[in-house]
């Protein structure tokens, strides 16, 4: 991550152990394209939902405010994506829809999120 980008996504206000870990898991590579232009981290539900590693993901520049990434314009589809993506995780670590609506502080989202 460049000195730039470090300032804007500053560590210093998330956990620093969560930072690692999503880090440490992408291996230096966009999670969801694979690419090694510079990262930001993600927070795949709102930032109320907490600093959690299942809840983050790394995300290269144009996958993460590109105007196909998911906070770009046309960036609804790939949003849905990382969120069934996410509860999926949640439910193989054994959690509920109830518990995750808990941990995330959202509703289940669902294929029927998607736009056409």
């Amino acid at each position: 991550m460049t000195k730039i980008h470090e300032e804007i996504f500053s560590k210093k206000s998330m956990d620093d152990a969560v930072y690692k870990a999503v880090s440490s898991r992408s291996g230096g590579r966009c999670e969801h394209c694979g690419s090694s232009r510079p990262l930001e981290l993600h927070h795949i539900f709102r930032r109320k939902s907490g600093d959690i590693v299942e809840l983050c993901i790394m995300l290269c520049v144009r996958c993460h405010r590109g105007t196909n990434g998911v906070h770009g314009s046309n960036g609804h589809n790939l949003d849905v994506e990382l969120k069934i993506d996410a509860q999926d995780r949640l439910r193989k670590k054994g959690l509920n829809d109830d518990e995750i609506r808990k941990k995330t502080k959202s509703g289940i989202v669902t294929d029927n999120d998607y736009t056409l």
